[in-house]
């Protein structure tokens, strides 16, 4: 890993997050909302961005306080070493989850529309092998590539849901705040799904060169993830209808689908989506794998970090390969990003800022 590859931009850090976040969850995310709230579903995407707002001041405040310091010596200076390890350990984990789930949908998608033949293996392989050639010259690259990649795609898949306007069935999206307010509680949880990714946060920061800009640039991504996501949640429900909306898997995809271009220039229009789609999911994988990396890094004190890419690979091809099929793996996703997907990314900014806190008031007694 090359020192002078690990400097970034508050530019390139928001357009990380955004692809990081934006990734496997923009394929299903309508189909779950509708499921839990139906035509009120748009109020699960308001609730969730508010809630990472909130999460995002309790991550400033005590990144204000720690500026300069690594996620490992912030975790050391407020919870201890032994906790630090523990910690910086299972968040590890947890990235090699997500990273070995997000690459399986990708599989799963690719061969469903495009490689039909192709074995699982190869799929997952040349992915990890696509992912371990970028992320080992430094999150400096990530960076550059998101900040190309991504306005790019955001850009065309917005354009190509134009055509659609014309055949939106507003209707669909009544009756409005109709939802119980106790059903729209029970389902703030799955709202997590939606913004997995943001807990990178704590590890990028470390990385960006312009710090002051860091609070905003955070506020602008939790801003365009909203918006994309509630114009794609309007135009599947407006275009499906609640009932169609909860029985397709991947509704995003049969979106473009049904999009019929003027001119018929461009054919089958799900494939274009699923190119872009492609890049996302890299983007994603590659942010949470460099994730996964650079905690066990801190831990090591950056010794023997080169070695670490393909072991981690070969602990997420095992995941990768381990789900049967894709009801399994959203299955099993859903419920972990609603129990320990919460803690990583909720639970432990508040826990930081919390232990922070009363650091912070033990000294003053002491003093």
């Amino acid at each position: 890993m090359r020192v002078n590859n690990e400097k970034i931009s508050s530019l390139q850090f928001l357009m990380i997050l955004c692809g990081s976040v934006i990734g496997v969850s923009i394929l299903d995310f309508p189909r779950i909302a509708i499921e839990k709230v139906g035509p009120d579903s748009w109020i699960l995407i308001l609730i969730g961005t508010i809630i990472m707002y909130l999460v995002g001041i309790c991550i400033f405040k005590v990144l204000d306080r720690y500026r300069g310091y690594t996620f490992f010596q912030i975790l050391e200076a407020i919870l201890s070493k032994p906790v630090s390890v523990v910690i910086c350990i299972l968040f590890s984990l947890h990235f090699m989850f997500l990273t070995s789930i997000q690459i399986r949908i990708f599989t799963e998608v690719t061969r469903e529309y495009l490689l039909y033949n192709t074995p699982s293996e190869v799929i997952i392989i040349s992915m990890l092998l696509c992912i371990i050639f970028l992320i080992r010259n430094g999150i400096e690259v990530i960076g550059r590539m998101a900040q190309i990649t991504f306005p790019i795609v955001s850009v065309l898949i917005l354009i190509l849901l134009i055509p659609l306007i014309k055949e939106m069935d507003i209707t669909n999206l009544l009756p409005i705040l109709h939802t119980p307010i106790g059903t729209i509680l029970k389902a703030i949880p799955s709202v997590i799904f939606v913004f997995a990714g943001i807990e990178v946060t704590f590890l990028l920061s470390y990385f960006v060169v312009d710090k002051d800009r860091l609070r905003k640039k955070y506020n602008i991504s939790l801003l365009i993830i909203g918006c994309i996501y509630l114009i794609i949640l309007v135009f599947t429900i407006s275009r499906f209808g609640i009932m169609e909306g909860k029985r397709i898997i991947w509704p995003v995809l049969e979106l473009f689908k049904t999009i019929d271009i003027p001119g018929s220039f461009i054919e089958n229009v799900e494939i274009l989506m699923i190119s872009l789609w492609i890049v996302a999911v890299f983007i994603s994988a590659a942010v949470w794998y460099y994730g996964a990396m650079r905690l066990i890094r801190l831990i090591w004190h950056e010794r023997g970090a080169k070695y670490l890419l393909v072991p981690i690979g070969g602990i997420i091809y095992i995941v990768a390969n381990y789900f049967r099929n894709v009801s399994e793996i959203m299955d099993i996703l859903n419920r972990y990003l609603m129990t320990v997907g919460i803690f990583f990314i909720i639970g432990l900014p508040v826990i930081l800022l919390i232990g922070d806190s009363i650091k912070k008031r033990g000294g003053s007694s002491n003093d």
